[in-house]
């Protein structure tokens, strides 16, 4: 998980007495458990997302719903023994590979489930006094705090933050690596970023190693510009959900047919949310577009005025949608 020059960089950190950073974006142990023998893959019952390990809470938990369910290494699909194995790593995880490298020097991991705690002030007091070596953080960590002591940063999942249906992913990680980037080296002194990555030509990646933010932006404005996305179009997002998946099904597919009434409109969809099936309920997502501004907006109200349906399906309007879940 951990590449011998992360290692090496960190051992050379701590000769100087100086701190190490390590961002990992996900929460957890591990995100997919796995039967080796049939291929199941353990689901939360109310979504259509993976159950992820937490070792330390000592359960699977969903991270949009909340379900929890005890950690099983048995196979309810083919009821094999012992056949449950974890893919994938988390922050734990790679708190636990450091750990085995460095098992003198005192190291924390912090996430979300450990920044609700009531040490957490405590935490960065150790942390400005240089009692603790390396950090290993979440996003949660990347923005917002100053340690005068931390002289390398390295991102160790950068590859796995493409995998999402964001259409501003390349906008994120771009900033995101900025934001992290300005962790190293406070004051006076010059720090080093190191990203871990399987594809070294990955174009972006290399506008983030020369700090190309114009040429991101050209680029990035070109490639938007051609598929009429933001901020050369509008956008809204309805999204159709309910719990019977044809009465959900169908109004979608209406929906898309009263508004496809107006030409000026562009319509995408519906289909199948990539979140298909959340908190217990079905989901169809429509995209629409148009390069006249409030247009969509006009739209949108004259659907809610008039357009007939179930008082089971729920509607959901997001103009100018940043998730697309």
């Amino acid at each position: 998980l951990i590449s011998s020059r992360v290692i090496n960089e960190i051992r050379e950190n701590i000769k100087k007495k100086k701190q190490s950073l390590i961002l990992i974006n996900r929460r957890g142990y591990a995100p997919i458990q796995v039967c080796f023998k049939c291929g199941h893959v353990i689901k939360c019952k109310n979504c259509s997302i993976n159950l992820v390990l937490h070792k330390k809470l000592g359960c699977l938990i969903c991270h949009h719903c909340g379900e929890r369910e005890e950690i099983n290494y048995d196979c309810n699909k083919c009821n094999s023994k012992n056949s449950i194995i974890s893919i994938g790593f988390g922050i734990e995880k790679i708190f636990e590979e450091i750990k085995k490298e460095f098992y003198k020097e005192k190291i924390i991991a912090l996430s979300s489930d450990v920044i609700k705690k009531n040490n957490f002030s405590k935490i960065l007091q150790d942390i400005e006094n240089n009692n603790i070596k390396i950090i290993i953080g979440t996003q949660i960590i990347s923005k917002g705090f100053d340690f005068s002591n931390l002289a390398k940063v390295f991102i160790l999942d950068f590859d796995m933050w493409f995998y999402n249906s964001d259409i501003r992913t390349g906008e994120r990680v771009f900033q995101l690596s900025q934001q992290v980037s300005g962790r190293a080296g406070r004051r006076d002194e010059q720090g080093e970023v190191f990203i871990q990555s399987y594809y070294t030509k990955n174009k972006l990646l290399e506008k983030i190693i020369n700090s190309d933010r114009d040429l991101f932006y050209e680029e990035e404005l070109a490639a938007r510009g051609k598929s009429l996305l933001p901020p050369y179009t509008k956008m809204a997002s309805v999204v159709v959900s309910g719990k019977n998946l044809e009465e959900t099904k169908e109004t979608a597919n209406n929906a898309a047919v009263f508004l496809s009434e107006n030409t000026l409109l562009i319509i995408l969809g519906p289909i199948p949310a990539p979140i298909f099936f959340l908190r217990r309920e079905y989901r169809y997502r429509l995209i629409l577009k148009s390069k006249k501004p409030f247009f969509i907006q006009d739209n949108l109200k004259h659907m809610i005025k008039h357009f007939k349906y179930n008082n089971k399906i729920k509607l959901k309007i997001d103009i100018d949608p940043y998730s697309f879940f």
